[in-house]
């Protein structure tokens, strides 16, 4: 089983884009466990929901940086981004997710899925799954899936 076979957001946001559009899409979007940021398709980064929301919530916050772009907030609140290709195996992404820093083990993964196509992949529902399989091997992948969903 590979990245790419699991369910993913295309969560890609313009790096030109205010803050203000970016808290509103994430509103629209309750599911987007956050950005990605891409600058004419390439990537640049991500922002995860949480750290995100943690300045959001703020209405001091909301009165600096709420007309300028999310690259200007980005720059002055940089992350650290786990970004793997598409045709990794799950169980590869899962050393991945563990070998990161502890407060960044529940971070979304950026996964690339060809060239400038790039998805995020929810780090909890992808260590659920792998838990799931190893309760239940003989489980169809499928049925997983539909009920993580």
């Amino acid at each position: 089983m590979q990245l790419q076979d699991l369910p993913m957001e295309e969560s890609c946001v313009d790096i030109h884009l205010s803050v203000r559009a970016v808290v509103k899409l994430l509103q629209q979007h309750p599911d987007w466990p956050g950005v990605i940021l891409t600058d004419q398709d390439q990537f640049v980064g991500m922002l995860t929901r949480s750290a995100f929301s943690e300045f959001s919530n703020s209405s001091f916050w909301i009165g600096i940086f709420s007309k300028e772009t999310i690259l200007t907030f980005y720059e002055k609140h940089p992350s650290r981004s786990l970004v793997l290709d598409g045709s990794i195996s799950v169980q590869l992404a899962i050393r991945a997710v563990l070998n990161r820093e502890s407060k960044l083990i529940y971070d979304p993964i950026v996964v690339c899925l060809g060239e400038n196509q790039y998805r995020l992949l929810d780090t909890p529902a992808l260590l659920q799954l792998q838990s799931s399989l190893l309760v239940n091997p003989s489980c169809e992948f499928q049925q997983l899936l539909f009920r993580n969903s």
